[in-house]
C-alpha cells in the first residue's frame, strides 16, 4: 500500500501520512468510515463545484450529463477515502478524535490533504497538467480591507468564470470566525476547492472537462481582519495560494469506473460531500 506524504501546503497536519490500497481492491468490513469520520461535526473546508465555462450548445445535454456523473462518482470516491483514512489516523493516534474546535479544524485539513494527495499524484484517470504557485500582497488601510479582495484574486485563476466570490467568501469568513473563537492564530489552515469545468471546444466540436483545484491558507492577520479585533489601521499581509490544472483521461475512467462505483457501493459512507450546481456564473 503507498504511504502519501501530501504536498507541502498542508502544513498543519504535515507529518500525518496517508495509506491507501490500490483503488478498487476495496477494505474489511469494519473500515467503513462512521459520519464522525467523514466530518459530519468537524468544520467544512473544502468545495467540489460544477461549471460550465462557456456556452455549451443543447445537442451535448447527454454528454455533459455523462462528464458530470464520472465528476460527482469520482468526489464520492475521494470523500469516501478521505474518510476512511480519518478513522485509521484516530485509531492510531496521529489525528485526534475529541470534539474540540481545534481537533475539529485539523480533521478538515487532512481529508483536503487526502484528496488533494490522490488527485495530484495517485489517480489513474487524471491527467496532471500544470501547477501554479502564487503570492499577493495586500497593502491597504483597515476600513477598505474586505473578504471580496482575496476572492477576486482567486477569481483570475479560472478562465472565463465569474461569479465564485460568494462562495468563497462564506467559507473563508466561517473558518475565520472558529479559529478565532479558539484563538489559534499562530497556526495556518487550508481552504480547498475542486472546481469540474465542461468547456465546449469548437475545434474538436466536443465537450471536455477539466478541474482546477485552488487551495490557500489563512494566517493570523487575516483571522484578525476579518473577526475585527486588531487596532491596526493599515492592512499588510501575505496571501499565498496554490493552483493544480487537471484533465479527465475519459479511456481511462470508463476502464475503471465500475469498480470505483463498487468500491462506494460496498463502503456505503454517508455525509458526501455534494457539489455546488447553478452559482456559478459565466
Amino acid at each position: 500500500m503507498p504511504v502519501l506524504q501530501g504536498r507541502k501546503f498542508f502544513s498543519a497536519v504535515g507529518g500525518v501520512p496517508i495509506i491507501l490500497p490500490p483503488p478498487g481492491s476495496g477494505y474489511e468490513g469494519d473500515d467503513t468510515p462512521s459520519d464522525s469520520d467523514m466530518g459530519k461535526d468537524d468544520p467544512n473546508t473544502r468545495s467540489y463545484i460544477n461549471v460550465n465555462a462557456n456556452k455549451i450548445p443543447s445537442r451535448f445535454h447527454d454528454r455533459v450529463l455523462k462528464l458530470e456523473e464520472a465528476m460527482n462518482l469520482m468526489q464520492a470516491w475521494l470523500d469516501t477515502h478521505a474518510g476512511i483514512q480519518v478513522k485509521h489516523r484516530k485509531a492510531d493516534g496521529t489525528l485526534p478524535d475529541d470534539s474540540s474546535q481545534e481537533s475539529g479544524l485539523k480533521r478538515s485539513d487532512y481529508r483536503n490533504k487526502v484528496v488533494d494527495t490522490i488527485l495530484a499524484e495517485d489517480c489513474a484517470w487524471v491527467m496532471h497538467n500544470k501547477d501554479v504557485n502564487a503570492t499577493n500582497n495586500i497593502h491597504t488601510s483597515k476600513s477598505e480591507f474586505h473578504l471580496s479582495m482575496i476572492s477576486d484574486m482567486l477569481t483570475g485563476l479560472l478562465d472565463n468564470i465569474t461569479g465564485i466570490s460568494k462562495t468563497i467568501e462564506d467559507v473563508f469568513s466561517g473558518l475565520a470566525n472558529l479559529i478565532f473563537e479558539n484563538k489559534n492564530k499562530m497556526q495556518s489552515r487550508t481552504v480547498w476547492s475542486l472546481f469540474h469545468v465542461f468547456i465546449y471546444d469548437e475545434t474538436t466540436d466536443d465537450v471536455r472537462t477539466y478541474f482546477r483545484i485552488i487551495n490557500y491558507s489563512i494566517s493570523a492577520e487575516m483571522v484578525e481582519y476579518v473577526s475585527n479585533k486588531t487596532e491596526h489601521e493599515e492592512v499588510n499581509m501575505q496571501f499565498d495560494f496554490h493552483l493544480t490544472d487537471l484533465s479527465l483521461n475519459e479511456n481511462e475512467w470508463d476502464r475503471i469506473k465500475d469498480k470505483v462505483q463498487k468500491f462506494i457501493d460496498d463502503i456505503a459512507a454517508d455525509q458526501v460531500e455534494h457539489p455546488i450546481d447553478g452559482e456559478i456564473g459565466v
